[in-house]
């Protein structure tokens, strides 16, 4: 574990966070409120609570999110409304009036492998990581959209869960930690009693006391005011997919010899079904355990009590009718809602009743640029389409024609060649057969292929009548381009200059480029070319690696620098105006080479963190307001920044405030635009 544990002390018995109450409001189907997402959750927050009240008339049935892209990894069920999590890093909320998909957030840029609900509020804990060493605790109230705290760990969390009063969270780390027991406000951990790989832990209404499955093969109940064992039975070893049922009195697991069923109160084994096998799926419903076993005639769907005799009986077993994908997650409360490896959610009510909740599936933008009035994007269906860079310049019904990208994956802005009108660079940092093109705004607009660049790039950067471009080898090349009468693309190479480990390169002011590099072999992270004389200039700034340079409209050049304090890495966001006096903007924990940074209406905005995107300015800080998806991709825009969020959404964001103005967002035959209050709808043409 990377996180610092203090000793175990005695725990004081908490009150019960307020049960949420109260009827969700009504939407009026003409009206889609903004900002729709804000709304819709501050509605959904008394639905979420203890209570379960009849589900709204959704407004948005013609324009539904999409599903998960990926698997399903965790369900939570309350009543009317369920919550997924999933590979691609959101929650979902389901609605089960309307049978629908009603909103989608992005919690992390990785993946979610576990998800609990504190009782009685809106809040959640989830379980990320990026599969390559980081393990990360995130608790958040999703009414309000924020996170409360965020927890990295140095191992996988193979249980979490809140107590029963939801006080702490219960995490069971791998690698024979025990438990973590974490305060569900401050994030504040404290070592748990318990030593040993744990399976499954709950506590008592009081909070008062503890129990725990080890998975060497014990059954054990702890003290919390004290840290005691009090009691510890046998139990068969390595139970898997743990569930407790009928206020944890019960206890069922999966082995190879297939579905276990103990007493918590004793350890002992009630019943044995090897023919449920160990890629089952459990959830409890109250006093029943759900279990859902797949089939050669497809997935049975069982629900087993235990009677009065303590014997295992089963209440209802029924086939489960579901498409072709593998289920991944389920859980239940009067139907069971099975989550699957596609992103999809399916209802099973009594005898097998199933249903499908509907989605509305977005084609994804993927990139963005931003030249003169002109906005372009590419898709991940492989087209390429313009917009005005002034939303307000989109009428409703206006056809949008898309066109086909011809295998680019990357935009540029292009500054022109001095003479000619201003237009976008399609380039790829992998296809080695696609030299970059030049095209201008529209269908039918010009496109002039760069025979001089060699491919696949890691970067391009424009000033009128130049272009410049660092090739994957390392190289940086800056070509001077010009028109000749007949309207030829005329190219010359005026410089190149090679460095080991360049990352990133850009234009600066006047004559110069800027080169970030790793600082390998004594090497400064940054340096500054004179393309006209050769001269170079180190930046030595004190880093390990210039991960990115950028220069903004204002010409304020900025970089990304990566070191590290205290043998841990952090970025930071650089200006470097004044080489001799670099000023630190910004700096966040772990290394990030992913985030974008813009500049628009004299302010610097950036993605760093993954955690959204944010003005800086003056030592401030502002947040953007949040959209669905986590921001990918900054632009400026003259007044406006323009995000991509991981969704594929195109947001307008004030450049003063970060507030949120448009969203648009495309699908396969329409494109709509939210503005205030409105959402303008028109056909996509290919």
């Amino acid at each position: 574990m990377k996180l610092r544990e203090t000793p175990f002390t005695p725990m004081q018995e908490g009150s019960r966070p307020p049960s949420g109450a109260g009827e969700a409001p009504r939407f009026k189907r003409k009206k889609t409120p903004f900002w729709p997402p804000l709304l819709l959750w501050a509605l959904l927050a008394p639905v979420l609570g203890a209570q379960t009240p009849a589900g709204p008339d959704w407004a948005f049935q013609d324009h539904l999110p999409g599903r998960h892209r990926g698997r399903i990894s965790a369900l939570v069920h309350r009543g009317d409304v369920v919550l997924s999590a999933g590979a691609d890093g959101f929650l979902e909320i389901w609605d089960t009036i309307s049978g629908a998909a009603a909103e989608r957030l992005q919690l992390s840029p990785h993946r979610i492998s576990a998800l609990a609900a504190r009782p009685g509020t809106d809040e959640i804990c989830v379980v990320e990581s990026d599969g390559l060493g980081l393990y990360r605790i995130s608790a958040w109230n999703y009414r309000e959209r924020r996170r409360l705290f965020s927890l990295d760990l140095g191992d996988p969390v193979g249980y979490i869960d809140y107590s029963a009063a939801g006080n702490f969270i219960i995490a069971a780390p791998g690698g024979g930690a025990g438990l973590l027991l974490i305060d569900s406000q401050t994030g504040s951990i404290r070592s748990g009693p318990v030593a040993g790989t744990v399976g499954f832990a709950a506590t008592g209404r009081s909070e008062r006391t503890m129990m725990a499955y080890l998975s060497a093969g014990a059954l054990c109940y702890w003290d919390l005011e004290t840290g005691a064992e009090t009691v510890r039975f046998d139990a068969p070893p390595q139970l898997l997919s743990l569930t407790g049922f009928a206020n944890s009195r019960y206890l069922a697991g999966l082995d190879p010899a297939g579905l276990t069923v103990l007493d918590a109160a004793s350890g002992a084994v009630l019943a044995r079904e090897p023919s449920i096998g160990p890629d089952a799926l459990l959830a409890a419903d109250g006093d029943e355990l759900y279990c859902l076993a797949p089939g050669d005639s497809g997935a049975e769907l069982y629900r087993f009590a235990v009677d009065r005799a303590g014997r295992l009986v089963t209440r209802e077993r029924s086939l489960a009718r579901i498409g072709a994908e593998p289920l991944t997650a389920m859980a239940a409360q009067g139907t069971a809602a099975l989550g699957s490896a596609g992103g999809g959610l399916w209802l099973i009510g009594r005898n097998g009743r199933t249903r499908e909740l509907a989605f509305r599936e977005q084609v994804r933008i993927t990139e963005i640029a931003v030249s003169g009035p002109a906005l372009a994007f590419l898709t991940e269906n492989g087209a390429l389409g313009f917009l005005p860079l002034e939303y307000s310049r989109l009428a409703a019904g206006e056809a949008l024609e898309l066109e086909k990208s011809g295998g680019y994956t990357r935009l540029s802005p292009f500054a022109g060649t001095g003479s000619g009108e201003e237009g976008f660079i399609l380039w790829q940092a992998e296809n080695t057969q696609l030299p970059p093109l030049i095209r201008s705004p529209g269908r039918n607009g010009s496109s002039h292929s760069l025979t001089g660049a060699a491919v696949p790039l890691r970067a391009v950067s424009s000033r009128p009548g130049k272009l410049l471009v660092l090739d994957s080898a390392g190289t940086v090349s800056v070509i001077a381009l010009g028109t000749d009468a007949a309207g030829t693309l005329r190219q010359q190479r005026v410089f190149s200059f090679s460095t080991i480990g360049a990352m990133d390169a850009a234009f600066t002011g006047g004559d110069h480029i800027l080169i970030g590099r790793s600082a390998v072999s004594g090497n400064s992270p940054f340096l500054m070319i004179n393309i006209a004389t050769g001269e170079t200039v180190p930046l030595p700034y004190p880093s390990q690696a210039g991960a990115m340079v950028y220069t903004g409209e204002s010409g304020a050049i900025y970089g990304a620098a990566i070191d590290q304090t205290g043998g841990e890495p952090r970025t930071s966001i650089v200006r470097l105006d004044n080489p001799a006096d670099p000023v630190r903007l910004a700096e966040l924990p772990g290394e990030d080479t992913q985030f974008s940074l813009a500049e628009a209406g004299g302010f610097l905005a950036a993605t760093i963190g993954g955690a959204g995107a944010a003005r800086y300015a003056e030592g401030e800080t502002l947040p953007f307001e949040r959209t669905p998806g986590l921001p990918r991709v900054l632009a400026g825009g003259g007044r406006f920044f323009i995000s991509l969020d991981a969704e594929g959404n195109l947001c307008w964001h004030e450049s003063r405030t970060g507030n949120l103005r448009a969203v648009f967002r495309l699908y396969r035959d329409e494109w709509t635009l939210q503005t205030g209050e409105e959402i303008f709808p028109g056909p996509v043409v290919e």
